[in-house]
């Protein structure tokens, strides 16, 4: 049986009891021990006794005291050591764990072509012809065909493994941290792979297939020495499978418009409506390339009726109307566009460059050069080449900056057809405008002739020989002028035949054509300027106003007509108004000379 059970607070309380009753009972007895001469020789006895197990108390505290700093020093490096071991434990597993992450995440997020090791035989080793150098070739092409369609992914926002970054993989024996991240991005990534074989056939030619995912397979055959031959036809094959758009795009770029044409015709039936309209567009602009305008005109609408907000289809649109119907026509699409890009919703908006068609139509060279320079910009970050510097020329002659023209037919490609074209035309219309007619017409019939022999510069300047009949005109020969300006698509060329009969001494019935062309084109500055010219000529200022303030009207941002009413100014004495068009001017032509030298009569 269990004794009783004793509180321990009055446990407590006994213990401090008795250890006072002992001391109470040792001072009792020294006190008592101090009378008696034996009891102090006993009590200093004691009291010697007693301050030796003191002072040993006393040396004891101090090393139990030390003894205590060095466990509890112990102990606390002992804490230390094992929370930096479990945060070391804890980080290492957030390690693997978040590396394991990474992995996934970088295979899920993954986008690119990886070019398998080829199969190949041994007997092709002795000519170089292993896996591995067959994929490193098939590579080499991809990557040049990746290059040189930078800037039209770019344009086109088009993001996939064939806009990113193209690799030969080389299989590896064992399993390693590569082959398990290879395996996450089979499992989970959006990697496209190609591989194939080369075989040598019974009579030495060579087969070259390649296959890949969402590539059916195809084969290639042709002599031993056509290796490389094989393998373009190869990797082309499989780019264009992967990404008809881009490759049309590739196509266009190396001036094979109608190897475009043809793929784009055997590859639209298998893509989607997605893919349509870019591809639909691309082959319109190979069409208008070969001087096939109405076919063009054709695939452009038909990317609009894929997609209404096609910009660039549009804007195309409006450069291959007046080839095919009338200037007015493309005017009015313009004005369409316009509308359709109006909408709140409506998103992306048309882009500088995709309106730079209508803005030349309607002579606001400044808007032509700003959409040219955006996409200038496109192409320096991309890396890729830029074009359309020849354009950018033509449109700095509008400007009557002849300094800029030099500058950009410097920066185009020699062999490129436009820039050898605009490079004697553009000097033609300097020389114009200098009063050199014999050597404008020199440079012009010089432009002319490569103009004739080329289907795309029939296409992209299906006006120019009015210019050439102007020139004529100026040197009086007439009957020349007239046989190359009766073309009535184009509202320059009924204006420059309306010249041609008044420097003829034909005045009448060049008021006519005058009037002919304003009707034919009543939204359009062209021939209100020129009629405002002949006028001056004529010294009838207070009758040049009108048709000049109309041109003014229709284009605002055009230098020309704003010159021209500042001449009328300073013609009727006043120098003031004289000014403030000619300021007006300068605002769209700064760096036109003559303008220049007519601000400072004014001023004088």
């Amino acid at each position: 049986m269990a004794g009783p059970v004793i509180p321990e607070s009055v446990e407590a309380e006994r213990a401090e009891t008795a250890r006072l009753s002992a001391d109470l009972a040792a001072s009792h007895a020294l006190g008592v021990a101090a009378g008696d001469p034996e009891g102090r020789a006993a009590a200093a006895g004691f009291l010697a006794a007693y301050r030796r197990f003191v002072d040993l108390q006393i040396a004891t505290f101090h090393k139990d005291r030390e003894a205590l700093g060095r466990v509890a020093r112990l102990k606390r490096l002992s804490d230390i050591l094992r929370v930096i071991a479990q945060a070391a434990f804890l980080l290492a597993g957030v390690a693997v764990v978040g590396g394991i992450g990474l992995l996934a995440w970088s295979a899920a997020t993954s986008n690119v072509v990886i070019v398998d090791a080829f199969q190949a035989p041994a007997a092709l080793a002795e000519d170089g012809l292993v896996g591995v150098v067959v994929a490193g070739k098939v590579l080499d092409v991809l990557v040049k065909m990746q290059s040189a369609t930078r800037v039209s992914v770019a344009q086109g926002r088009i993001r996939n493994a064939w806009s990113d970054q193209i690799e030969v993989r080389v299989p590896q024996a064992g399993v390693s941290l590569g082959q398990l991240s290879a395996a996450l991005h089979r499992l989970v990534g959006h990697d496209i792979h190609i591989d194939g074989a080369l075989v040598r056939q019974e009579d030495g030619s060579l087969t070259l297939s390649i296959r890949g995912d969402g590539i059916e397979p195809a084969s290639f055959s042709g002599r031993a020495g056509d290796i490389d031959a094989l393998v373009r036809s190869a990797a082309e094959y499989a780019f264009g499978r992967a990404q008809p758009a881009v490759y049309a795009a590739y196509l266009m770029a190396a001036g094979r418009l109608r190897d475009c044409a043809d793929f784009i015709q055997a590859a639209f039936p298998r893509v989607g409506d997605a893919t349509r309209p870019v591809l639909a567009n691309l082959w319109g602009e190979a069409l208008l390339a070969l001087n096939e305008p109405a076919a063009a005109a054709a695939r452009f609408r038909l990317a609009l009726q894929i997609d209404p907000h096609d910009w660039r289809a549009w804007n195309n649109l409006v450069a291959v109307l007046p080839l095919i119907e009338s200037e007015m026509a493309a005017f009015r699409t313009g004005m369409a566009m316009r509308a359709a890009a109006s909408g709140f919703a409506v998103s992306p908006k048309p882009t500088l460059f995709d309106q730079a068609n209508f803005a030349q139509l309607t002579l606001d060279p400044g808007a032509v050069i700003a959409g040219l320079m955006a996409d200038r910009q496109v192409a320096e970050r991309e890396g890729g080449e830029f074009d359309d510097s020849t354009w950018i020329a033509e449109q700095e002659a509008v400007r009557h900056d002849w300094t800029a023209v030099a500058r950009y037919l410097a920066e185009s490609p020699p062999d490129d057809p436009t820039a050898r074209f605009d490079g004697p035309y553009l000097a033609g219309l300097q020389a114009l405008e200098a009063g050199d007619v014999p050597g404008a017409i020199r440079k012009l019939e010089a432009a002319m002739g490569l103009w004739h022999t080329v289907p795309a510069l029939q296409a992209y300047f299906p006006d120019a020989p009015c210019t050439l009949g102007l020139a004529y005109a100026q040197a009086g020969q007439t009957e020349a002028a007239l046989a190359l300006l009766q073309d009535h698509r184009f509202v320059r060329c009924r204006a420059f035949r309306a010249d041609a009969l008044d420097l003829a001494g034909r005045w009448p019935e060049a008021q006519a054509a005058y009037r002919a062309a304003e009707d034919a084109a009543p939204a359009l500055a062209f021939a209100f300027y020129r009629e405002g010219l002949a006028r001056l000529r004529h010294k009838d200022a207070a009758g040049a106003r009108g048709p000049l303030e109309a041109a003014h009207q229709h284009s605002p941002h055009w230098a020309d007509p704003l010159k021209a009413l500042g001449d009328a100014a300073m013609a009727e004495d006043r120098p003031q108004v004289a000014a403030e068009h000619y300021r007006a001017a300068l605002q769209w032509a700064p760096a036109w000379a003559e303008l220049q030298a007519a601000l400072g009569r004014a001023g004088a």
